[in-house]
């Protein structure tokens, strides 16, 4: 237990820092392009339908896919929650009232005892009914999309029984959130039978099916990335022979991405894509696979 914890307050203050550098980089002064001197070929388009985004993610990331998908619902079909809770979860009562790093300590406590060890159930932290009802006042008031086109994405959730770093519980919590929140029960599929750890589950790579631990990634005999996708968008063509996919060194200053990537000045980026499969209805079945700033 007290391994669990020490690695939660260490993958929080984690995403703390990260939303820190986000905040700085965003009003970090612009600097001079002038001496950029190389020039790199444009990203390929790739196709993609806007309005049939799906999004996925593991752990804090299933968090983020939940929050993208209610922020932005008029473009998500689809929303695979692997190893996170439901969506409004760690926002503490005083989140509206008490600004600055006070808010901040009071939603990592919370997030951490409460939406991935679900120690606070007693207390109402994670309660389906309680959050549904805030995500619709929200929306009410245009602060997120609108309910209406959240109740027709389908959702695929997962949680290995093995999982001691975001407990099945409250998995199951999200599971229910969105069905209070009025998608259908065939719109949603709970995943919780399976011995696996904390991590992204595949058929054949990885470490064994109930580690938790780096890469994330263990072999239990389940095509997840097939799984997830073939619930959201339905029947897929056929896997793929192999990878096909490259790294590319790219500067962000292209990117139609906002101020705060694009202040970041000299930095390169790479980005690790790869094309795991194409299994979909489109050439939309791309997945990054990392984004990190190299000096």
């Amino acid at each position: 237990m007290l391994e669990n914890f020490r690695r939660a307050i260490v993958w929080w203050w984690g995403v703390a820092f990260a939303m820190l550098a986000v905040i700085i980089a965003a009003y970090w002064p612009t600097p001079p392009t002038g001496g950029v001197k190389a020039q790199q070929a444009p990203l390929p388009a790739l196709g993609a339908t806007i309005d049939a985004t799906s999004v996925s993610g593991i752990s804090s990331g299933a968090y983020m896919a939940g929050q993208f998908e209610m922020a932005h619902a008029k473009l998500v079909v689809g929303a695979a929650i692997i190893a996170g809770g439901p969506y409004g979860c760690s926002e503490s009562v005083f989140a509206d009232s008490m600004p600055g790093p006070g808010t901040a300590f009071l939603n990592l406590s919370k997030a951490v005892n409460g939406c991935m060890l679900d120690l606070l159930s007693a207390w109402g932290v994670g309660d389906p009914d309680t959050l549904a009802e805030k995500a619709k006042q929200r929306s009410a008031k245009g602060e997120i999309d609108p309910i209406s086109d959240v109740v027709t994405d389908r959702v695929y959730l997962f949680s290995g029984t093995a999982d001691n770093t975001v407990v099945p519980t409250i998995v199951k919590r999200a599971a229910a959130f969105y069905a209070k929140l009025g998608v259908p029960a065939a719109n949603i599929l709970l995943v919780d039978t399976m011995p696996a750890g904390h991590a992204f589950v595949t058929e054949s790579a990885g470490g064994a099916c109930g580690r938790s631990g780096e890469p994330y990634v263990v072999d239990c005999d389940y095509d997840q990335a097939g799984a997830l996708l073939n619930f959201i968008y339905g029947a897929l063509q056929p896997a793929g022979s192999g990878s096909q996919g490259q790294i590319r060194g790219i500067r962000p200053e292209p990117l139609p991405c906002g101020g705060g990537l694009q202040r970041v000045g000299e930095k390169r980026r790479r980005l690790h894509t790869a094309e795991l499969r194409k299994h979909g209805r489109m050439p939309r079945a791309y997945r990054v696979s990392w984004l990190r700033a190299e000096p």
